[in-house]
């Protein structure tokens, strides 16, 4: 088991879904999409979720389970707006379902996926780029799948495919962690560094982001140039649709790290970087 999906048994879900019914993958014969291999020696590839997209994810052929950042699960509709707000470790709002899941020519309708902000993607990230997920078993189990790693490309050849043992892994993984849901999570008062701004997120506030209400004079945040009435989108790349993701985002960052944060000021959507301070 990789490290990318090891983490994924260390996160708490609430209860998994009624079980969904796994389509069998479209017949398009084989089919050759182009993979990127990162510094890190994993394999990016893009895909489109709902129509949506395209999203750069890990293809992990050692993950169990297939899965979505929250930023890309609300914008192609797996969660709703009021689940996207839900406090939660890590994010992690539970079970969905994707419509259909794209990779070039290859469809997939009705996969399941598990929504969070995986922890070890918001690492890599920072030195490899944007991550929004990982591409796992309950989809490429359902090909025959060769690598070409000269020409940086894979191909897919759909084999003849039972969902049982998809589902029946996806339900494993669910009690295991499910296990562990009768103990209390650490919830984060306060990060460990000094921002310079204070947040808040109306409950009939329907838009993206946190609203930024107050900008202390002379703190990391003014230095940044942030300025009260400006909205929150995402920071360290988190994306912040709750009050409680932002304190999730700040927690990780340590003093004198340089961190962007992506704003909304009036229609204008821009990038700073923010330098945080040691202190409360």
């Amino acid at each position: 088991m990789t490290l990318l999906s090891a983490l994924l048994l260390l996160v708490p879900f609430p209860p998994a879904d009624p079980q969904v019914a796994v389509e069998p993958p479209k017949a398009v014969g084989k089919v050759t999409v182009p993979m990127e291999i990162l510094k890190s020696k994993h394999i990016a590839v893009e895909i489109k979720v709902n129509g949506k997209g395209p999203y750069r994810v890990i293809f992990d052929t050692g993950s169990p389970v297939t899965l979505l950042g929250n930023r890309i699960a609300q914008d192609a509709g797996v969660i709703s707006k009021d689940q996207a707000r839900t406090p939660a470790l890590f994010g992690a709002r539970g079970m969905g379902t994707a419509k259909t899941l794209a990779l070039g020519d290859l469809v997939v309708e009705n996969m399941p996926v598990m929504v969070m902000d995986h922890p070890a993607l918001r690492a890599a990230a920072r030195a490899l780029g944007p991550l929004e997920g990982i591409v796992g078993y309950p989809f490429f189990s359902r090909y025959r799948t060769t690598f070409d790693y000269q020409a940086s490309t894979i191909t897919f050849e759909p084999v003849e495919y039972s969902d049982a043992a998809g589902a029946d892994l996806m339900q494993m993984v669910m009690l295991m962690m499910n296990d562990r849901s009768n103990k209390p999570i650490q919830k984060v008062q306060s990060p460990r560094t000094l921002w310079g701004f204070r947040l808040e997120k109306p409950t009939e506030d329907e838009e993206s982001g946190v609203v930024i209400r107050e900008v202390l004079p002379q703190s990391p945040a003014a230095e940044a140039g942030l300025e009260a009435g400006d909205r929150l989108l995402e920071l360290d790349d988190v994306w912040t649709e709750s009050v409680a993701d932002a304190y999730r985002a700040a927690g990780g960052v340590s003093p004198g790290q340089k961190v962007k944060a992506k704003i909304k000021r009036g229609e204008m959507e821009k990038c700073v970087t923010i330098v945080p301070r040691a202190g409360l």
